[in-house]
């Protein structure tokens, strides 16, 4: 399982640019941790 890092960056760069408070931003990273605690378990 290989996380698409490159889309990942993008979605933070694109969320930063849009989003005057953070919220967005730690969504995704909220996801993105998520996603890597699944990886680890496979």
């Amino acid at each position: 399982y290989r996380l698409d890092w490159h889309l990942l960056w993008f979605y933070a760069d694109f969320a930063r640019a849009n989003c005057h408070s953070g919220i967005m931003v730690a969504n995704i990273i909220k996801i993105i941790n998520k996603e890597l605690r699944i990886a680890d378990e496979q």
